[in-house]
């Protein structure tokens, strides 16, 4: 139980908030939190400054709050409250207020009832502050979990990261989409009702495919990974095998994005039959030449041929004629255009 100290005289009104060894002082964006090493130290220093502000001729009044209390007043202007989409908005400022953010987080979560979480590097990073709070103290009622910031590209992004996202899964029973732009730690995982998972990174770490090819997701219906921007991204022997190692059994939609050599990539990817449950692939790289491409879709056709749909890039890598040739190989091919966006912001507006 926390406890609510205020001082007043005249006007001016000063809150203190004693919770075990922190000791806050003031509220929303100017509060200002001292952790001590036990609650003692704490209890001491706070008998001090009662003594001098009450010598200086504050009056002081004390009660008992309850911690959803406390967090509803110190968490005004650390966090951002959306109602129409239940969504709790972190932003990450400054080094000093990622501890406290993240200590607050479940209590405001619980107390909004949130169902959807936001977080936003400008410009510091929670890192494994994040994933540590989110594990330690489950929230059952997230549905959608958002690592982002809309303002930056992926590539200004690419040392931003919410610690183990493995860690995050496990503190959120009930997700069912995320997406995580950054450098985020990813170790063996499984979550029973992840549906949607969009992993942007420049470049997405080979680490992090490796963690995603140890995972289970058995709900599993959307995966969406840009694999670099600018920098060099994993080479694809490493994408293909967290593709064919992830367990994922309704999966349906693929999205591949930032491959260094498009050819390459679908060379490894078909040489053999690609998951039963797959229906869409779509796919995105560099390409050096575009007989190369034919080359290999001719070759690659048995395999690719009982997709439903093939996304390719042909109107801006293909001349008209290959996009012809490409076209009689495989009908069921589209250009990347025709399917909707995945990597930009608009994919989250309505989690």
């Amino acid at each position: 139980m926390a406890t609510e100290h205020l001082l007043t005289r005249g006007r001016d009104t000063i809150r203190i908030v004693h919770d075990d060894c922190d000791l806050v002082t003031g509220e929303g964006e100017h509060a200002v939190t001292q952790t001590f090493d036990d609650a003692d130290d704490a209890r001491a220093h706070l008998e001090y400054v009662l003594k001098r502000m009450r010598r200086d001729g504050y009056g002081l009044t004390s009660r008992p709050i309850s911690l959803e209390d406390s967090q509803r007043d110190i968490a005004d202007g650390l966090f951002e409250w959306d109602p129409e989409r239940r969504r709790l908005k972190c932003v990450f400022v400054e080094d000093d207020g990622v501890r406290v953010r993240c200590e607050l987080l479940a209590d405001v979560a619980d107390a909004r009832e949130a169902s959807s979480l936001q977080f936003v590097c400008d410009h510091a990073i929670p890192g494994p502050a994040l994933s540590a709070a989110l594990a330690g103290r489950p929230l059952p009622r997230i549905r959608s979990f958002i690592f982002d910031t809309p303002f930056q590209t992926i590539t200004r992004q690419h040392a931003n990261t919410p610690g183990r996202l493995d860690l995050v899964f496990h503190g959120l029973p009930a997700l069912e989409s995320a997406y995580v732009t950054g450098a985020p730690e990813l170790r063996r995982c499984g979550h029973p009702r992840l549906k949607h998972l969009h992993l942007l990174g420049d470049p997405l770490p080979p680490a992090t495919l490796a963690g995603l090819g140890d995972s289970d997701f058995p709900a599993l219906d959307r995966l969406v990974l840009c694999l670099s921007r600018d920098a060099e991204p994993a080479p694809a022997a490493a994408v293909v095998r967290a593709l064919r190692g992830l367990r994922a059994p309704a999966l349906r939609h693929v999205y591949l994005s930032g491959s260094d050599d498009l050819v390459a990539l679908i060379d490894a990817l078909c040489d053999r039959p690609l998951p039963a449950s797959w229906t869409v692939l779509s796919l995105e790289g560099v390409l050096r030449d575009e007989d190369d491409l034919l080359a290999v879709l001719e070759a690659r056709a048995p395999v690719l041929g009982r997709l439903q749909r093939l996304a390719l890039p042909l109107a801006d890598d293909l001349s008209d004629d290959a996009a012809d040739r490409v076209l009689a190989l495989l009908p069921a091919v589209v250009d990347r255009d025709e399917l909707p966006e995945q990597l930009l912001p608009s994919v989250y507006e309505d989690w």
